[in-house]
């Protein structure tokens, strides 16, 4: 019970980054700067969590804070494809490659706890965090909360004009500018969209998981997002039983090699394995240069 309320609570948080993710491959770029945006957004909405403010006011504000960090970490990499010509991929990586080690400092520095030896900051408090709904697991609400963000990304994609001229965008963007369609708002809210999500994701995981920023907790959530992305081929959609999917592996995963004595990261194996076959099988996804 434990571990398939674990299977669906981490789905949840896949869901959200896959699926900001699915919004900017559609425009044509992939975002792999994830587990930045995720750690950083996380940190934000803790610290906004542990400040003074009455919760009805600390939890909104936080998760929008959160939600503003991932949107400002790739619309900074719009902004340098924009108008420097640099590759995306490469600007989102070393941007979160960048903001990491950075947190890492302000949570063993300024914002370090005082009540554990964890190097984490202040646990928030019991009246924000995400009730368990099938303990002794973490899985709560936002578990619906993040499929219902999946049924909304897809009607936004599939059944809205935005969405429409998005996913032409990204097919091919000469011809969408021959359509008249803005060269600068469709890849700026497609990076805003996916930032914002991102930064979301790790707001979901502090309130329903680890109930503090702890160093080193956004890892593997980014590619795993990602992974889930390419699996259900960035459709909103299939994003909810794809995320279900690859987190049933790194948590069964983790259950076998604890259960066997592994003495390595067996999960990193088969996520290995399974991007393999991705690659082979799965269709071939346009960047822009």
């Amino acid at each position: 019970m434990y571990y398939f309320g674990t299977i669906l609570s981490i789905s949840a948080i896949l869901m959200t980054a896959a699926l900001g993710n699915a919004f900017l491959i559609k425009s044509g770029q992939i975002n792999l700067g994830g587990e930045g945006q995720i750690y950083a957004g996380g940190f934000v909405a803790t610290i906004i969590f542990n400040s003074k403010l009455p919760y009805f006011l600390s939890l909104p504000l936080g998760i929008m804070a959160a939600g503003t960090m991932g949107t400002a970490l790739t619309v900074l990499s719009a902004v340098l494809h924009k108008y420097k010509h640099i590759n995306y991929m490469l600007t989102s990586f070393l941007i979160s490659a960048a903001v990491i080690p950075v947190t890492d400092a302000l949570i063993s520095g300024p914002f370090r706890g005082k009540t554990s030896n964890l190097l984490s900051t202040d646990f928030i408090d019991k009246s924000i965090r995400f009730k368990s709904l099938l303990p002794p697991s973490t899985f709560n609400g936002y578990f619906f909360i993040a499929v219902i963000l999946c049924l909304a990304g897809g009607f936004f994609l599939y059944r809205t004009t935005f969405g429409y001229q998005l996913s032409i965008y990204g097919k091919a963007q000469r011809f969408s500018l021959y359509m008249g369609f803005s060269d600068t708002k469709i890849p700026f809210t497609a990076g805003s969209l996916c930032g914002f999500l991102h930064g979301i994701a790790g707001a979901a995981i502090i309130l329903g998981n680890y109930y503090a920023c702890h160093t080193g907790f956004y890892s593997g959530l980014g590619w795993n997002s990602l992974s889930a992305c390419m699996i259900a081929f960035s459709n909103p959609f299939l994003i909810i039983p794809s995320a279900i999917f690859v987190s049933s592996l790194v948590t069964g995963a983790g259950y076998f090699a604890f259960f066997n004595n592994f003495d390595f990261d067996i999960s990193g194996l088969i996520q290995g394995i399974v991007f393999f076959m991705i690659a082979i099988f799965s269709k071939k996804i346009k960047v822009k240069k």
